[in-house]
């Protein structure tokens, strides 16, 4: 679980120092293309924003709330990770973990000021909100973790064969 949340971390910090380094907000780099027309746009796009709240923007004036949230949640994974057996809720707790952390560090060190900072965003999709490598952790492992408690797969208890 560790070594997912670190793969996590690091991949989220590089891809966001490269973006700030390479983009400048408003300027998107299309990657892929629309296959159908321009009606839709690019179906992926670098698009650099600054985001002070959580997804879809939500809460922009509660970035300190958001930081606090996001301490309690990697601590509380943090502490039940010593005792998670399960691969699949390792795996998507790691995930969560890495992608809560990966926004808490743009958070605390980030402009403008400390546990105010601005979240770097950058990968856009037609019809969706823009995100970024964190953001993806997040969502993806949300829906492992609900997958694994709709099939009744205790984190905690060994897999019988």
């Amino acid at each position: 679980m560790l070594q997912i949340a670190i793969l996590i971390v690091i991949l989220d910090l590089i891809t966001k120092n490269i973006v700030v380094y390479l983009l400048k907000p408003g300027n998107p780099i299309v990657l892929i293309p629309a296959f159908f027309g321009e009606s839709v746009g690019p179906i992926l796009q670098l698009n650099l924003i600054r985001n002070p709240g959580a997804a879809f923007s939500l809460g922009s004036n509660s970035t300190y709330l958001l930081s606090a949230l996001a301490i309690i949640i990697s601590l509380y994974i943090w502490r039940t990770s010593k005792r998670i057996i399960n691969m699949w809720w390792a795996l998507g707790l790691g995930a969560i973990l890495g992608g809560a952390i990966g926004n808490l560090l743009d958070r605390i060190f980030r402009a403008p000021s400390i546990f105010r900072g601005e979240v770097v965003d950058f990968l856009q999709i037609p019809y969706w909100a823009i995100f970024n490598v964190a953001d993806m952790a997040v969502s993806i492992s949300a829906v492992v973790i609900a997958i694994m408690t709709l099939l009744g797969k205790d984190p905690f208890e060994k897999k019988v064969s």
